[in-house]
C-alpha cells in the first residue's frame, strides 16, 4: 500500500501547543487543516516542510524540503481528482525500450559494415534494413511516447486545473499564469530533491523560503477560507511575475 493512499491515517493530530509555535501562522494552520481534510496523507509532508524551513542548521534541509514539495506537487492532483493518473515517461516506456533492445539483437552487424561503408561516409538520407519485429517494437515505443505526450496533463497543470475548478464553477480553464507558476515552482523544488555527486554542485538554500511562500500563497488563494476571489489570485500572480522578471 502506498504511503500516499489517502485512506490511510496521517498519524496523530498536531497538538495545539505545537501549532502555537511562531512558524505556524494563521495561514499555515488553515492550510494544514485543509490538508487534513482534503489530502490527509500529505499533511505530514506539509508539517515536516514547515518545521524544516524553521531549522536553518538542519543538514541537507534544502534537499529534504525539495523532495517533500516535489511529491506534494505530484501526488496532490491524483488525490483531489481520483480519475487522474500521471504516468511518467521513464517508467511507462522502460519495458518498451527493453522490447526494442530484445529485437535489435537480431541485427548481426553494424549497418555501415554490412554496406562496406565507413561511419563517416553514412549520410542522413541513406537507408538501412532492420527486422520487421524490431520496426514494430520501435513503432510501439513511439506510439506510447505520443500517447503520453498528447493525452495526459502534467501534474502541475492538473493541480492548477483541479484547484481552480473549485473556485470557478463555470468549468473554465485555469489562467495560464497560474499553470506556469505551479510548473515553475514544482521544477524549482524538483531540482533540489536529489543529492549532487559533488559538493560544489549543491544548490544551497537561497530562495527556499521565498519559493515555499510562493507555493503556500498559490494554494491558499484557491482553498483558504479568507479567499477573496479572482482579485487575490491576480495579486498573487502579479507579485510572482515581478520576482521572475
Amino acid at each position: 500500500m502506498s504511503i500516499y493512499d489517502d485512506n490511510q491515517s496521517a498519524g496523530r493530530e498536531t497538538p495545539e501547543a505545537e501549532l502555537a509555535l511562531p512558524e505556524w501562522t494563521p495561514r499555515r494552520r488553515e492550510l494544514l487543516k485543509w490538508f487534513l481534510s482534503e489530502a490527509r496523507s500529505l499533511a505530514p509532508a506539509y508539517k515536516a516542510a514547515v518545521q524544516l524551513l524553521n531549522i536553518p542548521t538542519f543538514p541537507a534541509r534544502e534537499h529534504l524540503i525539495g523532495h517533500l514539495m516535489r511529491d506534494i506537487y505530484d501526488k496532490l492532483p491524483s488525490i483531489l481528482n481520483r480519475a487522474y493518473t500521471w504516468r511518467p515517461h521513464g517508467g511507462a516506456i522502460a519495458c518498451h525500450i527493453d522490447k526494442v533492445q530484445s529485437e535489435w539483437k537480431t541485427v548481426d552487424k553494424p549497418f555501415a559494415a554490412s554496406n562496406g561503408l565507413q561511419p563517416q561516409q553514412i549520410q542522413t538520407t541513406d537507408r538501412a534494413e532492420i527486422p520487421w519485429a524490431a520496426a514494430q517494437a520501435i513503432e510501439r515505443l513511439l506510439e506510447i511516447h505520443r500517447e503520453l505526450k498528447n493525452n495526459q496533463r502534467p501534474p502541475s497543470e492538473e493541480l492548477a486545473r483541479v484547484l481552480y475548478a473549485r473556485y470557478d464553477e463555470a468549468g473554465l480553464d485555469p489562467p495560464h499564469r497560474l499553470v506556469k507558476q505551479f510548473k515553475r515552482e514544482r521544477n524549482w523544488f524538483m531540482e533540489r530533491a536529489h543529492l549532487p555527486n559533488e559538493e560544489e554542485k549543491r544548490h544551497g538554500d537561497e530562495g527556499l523560503e521565498e519559493h515555499f511562500a510562493s507555493f503556500e500563497g498559490a494554494l491558499y488563494s484557491l482553498v483558504g477560507s479568507c479567499f477573496q476571489g479572482q482579485k487575490e489570485i491576480d495579486d498573487f500572480l502579479a507579485r510572482a511575475n515581478r520576482r521572475t522578471d
